[in-house]
């Protein structure tokens, strides 16, 4: 048994039902090519929009107002004690109904 000539090679692909589907390149870039390069398209268009951000200091909020009302990224301290007072409040509702169900 030996090598497979360029003829019997094309024969067999021409008669191949598959043949015509998987002959023809389409896509020559890899999926991590087109991975990396939308990568580098979305941070390109997102650092633009925060050297604007930068050049306008006196839109930004200040220490405390960041520190009180937080930021994009961090919670503040008013949603923090909003949170807190909320699971408070959903735990001792629970607890009092679950107490009226078993007492009675």
């Amino acid at each position: 048994m030996g090598a497979v000539t360029l003829e019997e090679f094309a024969a067999g692909t021409y008669r191949s039902t598959l043949g015509s589907k998987y002959d023809l390149p389409v896509n020559r870039f890899s999926a991590y090519e087109i991975l990396t390069r939308w990568t580098l398209e979305k941070e390109t268009a997102s650092s633009e929009p925060e050297q604007e951000e930068a050049e306008k200091p006196s839109e930004r909020r200040g220490g405390r107002s960041e520190w009180l009302w937080g930021t994009k990224h961090r919670q503040g301290m008013v949603e923090t004690m909003a949170i807190l007072a909320a699971h408070t409040v959903g735990s001792r509702l629970g607890r009092q109904i679950l107490r009226g169900l078993l007492v009675s």
